[in-house]
């Protein structure tokens, strides 16, 4: 029930908006004319949402991206991440690994980080994926067994070895975000196994660091530092990023309510469903469709851009159905870690993100309450050890622009 009243509030401030989403411009400024609305008209719009990302690519290089990584995970937890290339042995000579310290402590590492970076269709999965392969721990002798990750991406290689790597923007937060996991393994405090890292830590609160990290992608020195074109080193441009950052907004919406909708039907075939009952699936999905079109305004709207019935669409589900897939609701844990992450954000936005005197303190305590507890300590009350209080929904829908300055969610 109380997830259900979450993403029905979420829906009342931000379904109206995601489905104007497809009435403005790709830049968000005019509205769209209706008279206009012909095959020409839509090929233009997708050709220059298309153009964008092409030319934001060239100003993602892989090398640079990975520096700008280590740059802001140095300014907000202390740590200096440094190649330990040719002092292991790794699985292939794309991977990459990677020593952490202190700051200013570099006689002695806390932790190793495995990279993958690279596609290689016959031997890995597609998608992105954080391993920890060992937790922070210490053995009955006494002995401490260091943190070790794997971070797995599948980032298309160039044709050249010459080439420069190039990201999409998506490869640019799939990092950020594996990366988030990654620190909350390697900077646990904690020395027992069980509830070290990312183990014991609640399910719907395991995505937190990782939305976390991927806010950090806006940062703005990390974009003038780190995001620069391959070929003239030139920083990506202002009107470039406005662009990028109007194209993410809008589709940010669009994936909240796709979301919802489909978690609201995992949620419902997890605990209300009875297969032998009355009621089938496909009623299931209709059902929550209705309920979701009179939440925002009673019309028929269709969020993700398939049919109407498809926008809860049990196949989207299979993880449900897999062996061992226990009784877990998977889109949630997403929705809920964003909105902790977004309130957590929110704290270091009102000192000030250019206030690096600050930053460096709240993130140091970031680091020693969400990154350093683990499992050991309920999430809701490590929360609080960071914020003073306890997550409220107002700063992530002022993020989706459903709350100005002065409003109250609650």
């Amino acid at each position: 029930e109380e997830v259900t009243k979450f993403h029905d509030n979420i829906v009342r401030n931000i379904g109206p908006l995601a489905t104007s989403c497809t009435d403005k411009t790709l830049v968000g400024n005019e509205s769209f004319n209706k008279t206009n609305n012909s095959l020409s008209y839509l090929t233009e719009w997708h050709q220059n949402e298309n153009e964008i990302w092409k030319e934001c690519q060239c100003y993602f290089e892989l090398n640079l991206i990975i520096d700008g990584l280590f740059d802001v995970v140095r300014r907000l937890f202390g740590i200096i991440i440094k190649p330990a290339d040719g002092k292991v042995e790794v699985w292939h000579p794309d991977v990459k690994c990677y020593n952490v310290y202190n700051e200013g402590e570099l006689e002695e590492d806390i932790a190793s980080i495995y990279i993958d970076f690279y596609k290689r269709p016959l031997e890995k999965e597609e998608g992105s994926l954080h391993l920890s392969l060992l937790e922070r721990s210490q053995t009955t002798s006494g002995r401490k067994i260091k943190p070790l990750s794997c971070i797995l991406l599948n980032i298309t290689q160039p044709m050249w070895k010459t080439d420069s790597s190039l990201l999409r923007f998506n490869d640019v937060v799939d990092i950020f975000h594996e990366f988030g996991h990654c620190l909350q393994n390697i900077l646990s405090n904690q020395e027992i196994s069980f509830i070290s890292g990312t183990v014991g830590v609640e399910f719907d609160a395991t995505e937190f660091p990782a939305k976390f990290m991927e806010l950090w992608v806006w940062d703005k020195q990390f974009l003038t530092n780190h995001a620069k074109h391959h070929q003239t080193g030139e920083p990506m441009p202002q009107d470039l990023i406005q662009a990028l950052k109007s194209l993410t907004e809008k589709e940010s919406k669009r994936k909240i309510m796709d979301q919802i909708i489909s978690g609201q039907l995992e949620l419902d075939l997890l605990s209300s469903f009875d297969p032998n009952g009355d009621q089938s699936i496909m009623s299931t999905e209709e059902n929550i469709r209705q309920r979701y079109n009179a939440l925002c305004d009673g019309k028929e709207k269709d969020f993700s851009g398939k049919t109407k019935r498809g926008i809860a669409d049990t196949s989207t589900l299979q993880h449900i159905f897999e062996r061992n897939a226990g009784s877990q609701p998977f889109q949630y844990r997403y929705l809920w870690s964003e909105v902790m992450a977004l309130d957590a954000f929110s704290a270091f936005q009102d000192i000030g993100l250019d206030n690096e005197e600050e930053l460096k303190k709240l993130g140091r305590h970031f680091r020693s309450t969400v990154l350093g507890l683990g499992g050991g300590i309920d999430s809701a009350a490590v929360f609080e050890r960071f914020r003073g209080r306890k997550v409220i929904l107002d700063p992530f829908l002022k993020h989706h622009g459903a709350i100005r300055d002065g409003m109250s969610s609650l």
